[in-house]
Parts: C-alpha cells; sequence; structure tokens
C-alpha cells in the first residue's frame, strides 16, 4: 500500500507540499483546500484579501526546471486568443520556494468544475460509465474547442477525459455555497521515506449539479473546457 493517497509527496519529482492556510505569493494568496493533481503538478483553491477565489497551478520541481515549464504558460495563453470559451483563463504566473529550497512555477486560473473523469467514475452502480447524451455533449464541446485550437495552430497532447473539465462558479459567496456542500478535508501527516513529514491532503473539486444521472436537457446546459497546455504544441501546419 503506497505511503500517499494521491501525489507521492517524498518522490525525487518534488511536489510542493501545500496545506490550507498556508500563504504563496508574499502572501497575496492563501489557499483554502486541494482541487485535484497530476503526474506534474498540484492544483489548489487560493483566495486574495478582495476574496477573488482562484486555482492554483503549482508544477513540480522537476517539471519547473525543464525547458517546456514555461511553455504552459505561452500555450495557455496562446489557446485562450484561439478558444477564448473552451479552455481555463490564465491570470497570472509566479514562482513560489517550497521548504527544501526548490522553486515551483505556478499559474493561477478563473477555477474550473470537476471533469468528464469525475463524472464516470462517480457511476458506481454501472461499470462507471457514462450515458450516451453526456459523452456526445463531452466530445462535441472538445471537438469545437480542437477546431478553434487548430485554427491558432496548436496542438494539445492530452486530449482525455481528466482534462476535460466542467465550469464552476466563481464569486465568493457562490463557491463559498457550493463548498459547504462537501466540507474541507484536513490535513493529516505521513512520514516518507526520505523522513520528512508531510501534510497530505485530499483533493476536492469545486461541485455542481451536475452528475453521471444528469438528463440530456440539463446537460445540454454544460460547459467542457481542454485543460493542462503543458501538453500543447506549435502545430506542424505553422
Amino acid at each position: 500500500m503506497p505511503l500517499f493517497p494521491e501525489e507521492q509527496l517524498d518522490s525525487l519529482l518534488g511536489y510542493f507540499s501545500a496545506q490550507p492556510g498556508q500563504k504563496l505569493k508574499d502572501g497575496t494568496w492563501t489557499i483554502a483546500r486541494k482541487l485535484g493533481w497530476g503526474p506534474r503538478s498540484s492544483t489548489w483553491l487560493v483566495i486574495d484579501k478582495n476574496d477573488q477565489h482562484r486555482a492554483l497551478k503549482i508544477l513540480t520541481a522537476a517539471a519547473t526546471a525543464v525547458s517546456n515549464a514555461k511553455n504552459e504558460r505561452h500555450f495557455a495563453l496562446k489557446a485562450l486568443k484561439a478558444a477564448p470559451y473552451s479552455v481555463p483563463e490564465l491570470l497570472d504566473t509566479f514562482e513560489e520556494k517550497d521548504e527544501q529550497g526548490r522553486w515551483h512555477v505556478c499559474l493561477l486560473f478563473r477555477l474550473f468544475g470537476p471533469s468528464a473523469e469525475d463524472l464516470r467514475q462517480g457511476n458506481a452502480y454501472d461499470g462507471q460509465n457514462l450515458p450516451v447524451h453526456i459523452v456526445r455533449k463531452v466530445m462535441g464541446d472538445i471537438s469545437e474547442c480542437l477546431n478553434d485550437l487548430a485554427t491558432g495552430n496548436i496542438i494539445h497532447g492530452a486530449v482525455t477525459p481528466n482534462n476535460f473539465l466542467l465550469f464552476s462558479v466563481q464569486q465568493g459567496d457562490e463557491v463559498r455555497e457550493a463548498l459547504a456542500k462537501i466540507p474541507a478535508d484536513k490535513p493529516v501527516k505521513i512520514k516518507g521515506s526520505d523522513g520528512v513529514w508531510y501534510p497530505t491532503v485530499k483533493s476536492q473539486p469545486i461541485p455542481n449539479h451536475y452528475t453521471w444521472k444528469s438528463k440530456a436537457d440539463d446537460i445540454a446546459y454544460a460547459e467542457f473546457s481542454l485543460a493542462n497546455f503543458a501538453h500543447g504544441n506549435a502545430s506542424i501546419f505553422c
């Protein structure tokens, strides 16, 4: 059984070991809860003194050190111009140093909700499948996004359900109302193989009313965006 339930905080990849209440960017942002994680980053809900709620993607130290770390910023901004309503909006980037002195590129986005994969895994009663009308909606939205990206000569190399994200509420009061349905998971200290104690936190995407049970008339109003432009590339047609 692995020590860590999600990202392996003691790995050489160097995940940023964050926890609720932690201050970032010289106190500008405060971490509220964990939204998700992947093979090269973790994503956190952050709040500033003006009650702005945002999603902060923190790259691992290893991902920050390689040349394509800044490429993600480039392609995220380029994608926003090509498909402004179909990709998460990148608002800012900065770097943060962790307790071990390693640097991490941080990308600040407007909030987004659960993924198509989250919807699928919510169906524990029918083989974790999605009904045809939801699959059609997802594929329609993502196909339109890919077409718009092609006009900007961008190829997305990770077109997977984990990167098909639902729209999320944005305003402070609306975010708090949504999160009230799922109390924040408390950090649990786990001792890594390196002898360091790490605060592990469970991912909790911002909920909305869409589930795998959503009817065709309801899911028709959903908006699926394509995220994770770490896998963006300049098109061969450039």
